[in-house]
């Protein structure tokens, strides 16, 4: 039936661009550049670290100590992969001087004012000497059940 409406009674369509015209006061907001980020300047200075070995992993424990020169208004990364901590904890003579965050999946450092401080952070490293040397030609636990060894 519309097709029937549509064939003796064509419609003839056109698009259009429409502007809009705003005052100064605001478009202005609109047309701002976007506010830069500042980083926070933090000087971390060599860690002491304790490694104890496990059965299955190194227990590892480390101190940092930082030096914050500029606080900032983002997080700094401080690792660039995923760590897994068992303990941490910043010790400084100020309160709250810098706290350890979650920024994406990944451990920062959020740091509120100039100051010293310490990092402490432990937890453990897994062995992986049961891989050690097969690199991509070791068969997983699947292919060894699906194709057991035989004897000629």
């Amino acid at each position: 039936m519309a097709l029937i409406a549509w064939i003796l009674f064509p419609i003839q369509g056109a698009a259009a661009e429409i502007q809009v015209m705003l005052p100064g006061e605001l478009a202005g907001p609109l047309l701002a550049s976007k506010r830069e980020i500042k980083p926070a300047l933090i000087s971390f200075e060599p860690g002491v670290y304790e490694v104890r070995h496990e059965a299955t992993h190194f227990q590892v424990e480390v101190r940092i100590p930082f030096q914050v020169v500029r606080s900032g208004e983002a997080a700094v990364p401080l690792f660039g992969a995923a760590v897994y901590l068992q303990e941490s904890r910043v010790e400084s003579a100020e309160p709250e001087l810098a706290r350890l965050v979650n920024v994406t999946n990944r451990l920062g450092l959020f740091v509120q004012r100039p100051g010293a401080a310490s990092l402490q952070l432990s937890g453990p490293f897994r062995k992986y000497a049961h891989v050690r040397g097969k690199g991509f030609f070791g068969q997983t636990r699947r292919e060894r059940r699906a194709y057991p060894e035989v004897d000629l």
